[in-house]
């Protein structure tokens, strides 16, 4: 068994004794692991032994981090979050982009560390906020996606209108509905008697014509 094989085996824990938390996915939880070594002055000595390896939850991940106070070092909350985590809410402090997560980023930031630091952090996410939501990432002058701006404000989720259950039936619906009252062949022929067709489609079509010629030769 390799040196690593091993380290997996003591790190599905959390290493702080009383915790519960045991963990499922271990490249997929925020969780962080740390690496120590002893030493004396400058040398460090490998020789006949291993260094302790050991991980901490979500959770103490985050106090440890506090507890450290500097970012340069180990940054304390500007990291992804999955909304599936335990103890994840929208208005968790730098993983979600929630107005509610604005909210108390802010009071977060002004508490630990100062009113400068807090309306950086703001102006950060407000920022990340806009670039994101664009039709075109690359640039500023493109408009905003008004509905991924809204989801993403109200539920930290970009996506949310799109990929929501509730959606997902309306739009099912909506496409049944439209497909019961008008057939295939309207839509194809109103379309081709509108111009409607991207030139694309158009390159698909004209394809699809010479296929059938060729099969009827």
């Amino acid at each position: 068994m390799s040196f690593y094989d091993k380290l997996k085996t003591k790190t599905d824990k959390c290493a702080i004794k009383k915790c519960t938390w045991k963990s499922e996915e271990p490249n997929n939880e925020n969780a962080l692991d740390l690496i120590t070594q002893g030493g004396y002055g400058d040398f460090y000595d490998y020789f006949d032994e291993q260094p302790v390896y050991f991980r901490l939850c979500h959770k103490h991940a985050h106090q440890f981090a506090d507890w450290i106070n500097d970012d340069e070092v180990l940054p304390r909350r500007n990291h992804y979050h999955s909304s599936k985590e335990k103890g994840y809410w929208l208005g968790h402090v730098g993983g979600s982009s929630s107005l509610v997560a604005y909210i108390t980023s802010f009071f977060y930031y002004l508490r630990k560390d100062n009113l400068k630091t807090a309306i950086y952090n703001f102006k950060y996410n407000t920022r990340e906020l806009t670039t994101w939501n664009r039709t075109d990432i690359n640039d500023k002058s493109t408009p905003l996606i008004k509905s991924q701006v809204l989801a993403e404000l109200l539920f930290g989720n970009r996506s949310f209108f799109k990929y929501n259950k509730l959606t997902k039936w309306i739009n099912k619906k909506a496409e049944q509905r439209f497909r019961y009252v008008t057939t295939f062949e309207n839509e194809f022929f109103n379309k081709g008697w509108k111009d409607e067709f991207s030139p694309r489609m158009k390159e698909v079509i004209i394809a699809l014509g010479k296929a059938y010629e060729q099969e009827e030769e």
